[in-house]
């Protein structure tokens, strides 16, 4: 498995932005969570949380 440092970055946002220290970027490429169906909220909030992996 190889490590990028775009990954890296984009991880550390991630989590500086959930704990309320830095605003969430905006990232184009990715849907809002507002136009998921609501199984497919359910399943990004369980992975969100660590309840299920990401290849599930």
């Amino acid at each position: 498995m190889s490590l990028h440092v775009s990954d890296i970055k984009g991880t550390v946002a991630s989590f500086l932005a959930e704990l309320g220290i830095i605003e969430p970027a905006s990232d184009v490429s990715t849907p809002s969570r507002q136009s998921l169906s609501p199984e497919q909220q359910l399943l990004a909030d369980c992975y969100a949380s660590g309840q299920i992996e990401e290849w599930a």
